[in-house]
């Protein structure tokens, strides 16, 4: 690769600082109020970080003060990677001699900079350099050197490289016991995690335009062979997890399955993933002498909030895949705008019905197995997780009361807040003394909330300008 001109850098850097990075960036509101919520809070645990050291704000149910930093470890990558991608897929980026090396150059010297400032509040509390940098990469390479879901022109060796190392680091994200571990390393481990991580950010960001040219079509053409028939065992699984009620028709929308689930399949999916997060968190507590069942009685509360907070990655994603819905209306089969609008947004209410429940009772069963939760407290927090679940899957429908369309990038931003108030809600519940009534509260005003939208976001969607997204296609 030849050296980029300078020049060309720095225009290419301007970018960063325009409004050519904020518009239509779906990772930047969220990366804005997770960075100001890290400062803020890490500002204020300045005092008991000088009363009893840095470990303080690791250790227990005092990990949720990292939270806001972590996630923003990787949602400040995110965006601007994002922005990135952005660059040099654009169909006459390839066309432009050298610009696919000059936004790389740009891009890798914007996430160096991000990487000092994502460390900087911790080294001001006191913390290891390499410790702290080794930590905040991990973050990167999570947030800005996975990569794009579309092909990039990275070879197949190259790709398991990337996914071997990249697991083990995700189990951060799951785990914030173990940020000390990393935190506190010898300064040789830590060196060496920067450079791994690193290494990920920069593999993950190479773009061979002809390559990945070709990658779509071996991908395409792969696409539209015929596929054999799923075997009798798979066959019966699919059956079961898509098996609906008469009452619940299926939804012609994308509610973001490779298959549409039914009643079980939901119920089959919140247990999995609510027992896979508490006994994988449980797991790791050899590595730091308090046993599996201590970091689960510490931690389980936080596991169970992130389990089910996954709901929203899904939840309402239809609205922003804005390309498929409008030409369904065009075709005339959902009645007049209203009709339609009111159409959606049932099929969600059902959707968001039948998560809610399936989460409420995997969580509720899971921390009573694993005494999480006392026996009494089973059936409040299930109403608890049935009520963050419905209200926060909402979230991305709320900008339609004030913005044209709706804004991805502050759908996104909510969505993410939306996760942010399950989780932290749920820990505060078994920590706080009055913390089940609080959580209560929390979780009716929550569910107020969703209704509400639901019953007036219809409406609003109705009476906005819906583009007409259709392919051009060759004649």
């Amino acid at each position: 690769m030849t050296r980029p001109p300078p020049a060309l850098v720095l225009a290419a850097l301007r970018n960063y600082a325009s409004g050519a990075f904020v518009r239509d960036n779906a990772m930047i509101y969220s990366a804005g109020y997770n960075l100001v919520a890290a400062i803020v809070i890490l500002g204020l645990s300045q005092h008991e970080v000088a009363r009893h050291g840095l470990p303080a704000l690791l250790d227990g149910h005092s990990g949720l003060r990292l939270l806001f930093w972590w996630l923003a470890a990787w949602s400040v990558p995110a965006a601007i990677s994002l922005h990135y991608w952005r660059q040099i897929r654009a169909t006459l980026a390839p066309l432009v001699p050298g610009l696919v090396e000059v936004e790389l150059a740009a891009v890798i010297i914007v996430l160096a900079l991000s990487l000092l400032l994502l460390a900087a509040p911790l080294w001001w509390l006191g913390a290891p350099v390499f410790g702290t940098l080794a930590l905040a990469a991990i973050g990167m390479a999570m947030g800005g050197g996975i990569g794009t879901s579309y092909p990039t022109g990275a070879t197949r060796r190259m790709g398991r490289l990337r996914a071997l190392l990249i697991v083990p680091l995700i189990g951060l994200a799951l785990l914030p016991h173990l940020m000390s571990r990393v935190i506190f390393a010898p300064w040789w481990a830590a060196l060496a995690l920067l450079v791994v991580a690193a290494g990920l950010v920069v593999s993950g960001l190479r773009y061979f335009p002809a390559r990945a040219a070709l990658q779509a079509d071996i991908a395409a053409h792969a696409a539209d062979r015929p596929r054999p028939p799923p075997r009798p065992l798979a066959a019966r699984l699919i059956a079961v997890i898509s098996w609906r009620p008469a009452f619940m028709p299926e939804s012609p929308l994308n509610l973001g399955h490779v298959y549409s689930f039914g009643p079980v399949g939901a119920l089959l999916a919140s247990f999995f993933m609510v027992f896979f997060l508490v006994t994988f968190m449980g797991a790791f507590g050899m590595f730091d002498g308090r046993g599996f069942a201590q970091v689960i009685h510490d931690q389980g509360g936080q596991s169970i909030g992130q389990a089910v907070g996954v709901t929203l990655v899904v939840a309402g994603q239809w609205l922003l895949n804005r390309g498929d819905w409008p030409l369904l209306f065009a075709a005339g089969r959902y009645g007049s705008r209203a009709g339609f609008a009111r159409r959606m947004f049932r099929a969600h209410l059902i959707d968001t019905l039948q998560r809610a429940t399936a989460d409420a009772i995997a969580g509720a069963a899971i921390g009573g197995l694993f005494h999480i939760f006392q026996p009494w407290q089973c059936l409040p927090a299930a109403f608890i997780i049935f009520g963050l679940v419905f209200g926060a899957s909402y979230a991305n429908a709320i900008p339609l009361f004030w913005r044209e369309f709706g804004g991805k990038g502050v759908a996104v931003g909510l969505r993410m807040a939306g996760y942010f108030l399950i989780v932290v809600t749920f820990s505060l519940a078994l920590t706080l003394k009055h913390g089940f009534l609080i959580a209560g509260a929390v979780s009716a005003l929550t569910f107020i909330a969703g209704l509400a939208t639901a019953r007036f976001a219809p409406a609003r969607l109705a009476a906005m300008d819906w583009p007409y997204e259709a392919e051009p296609v060759a004649v």
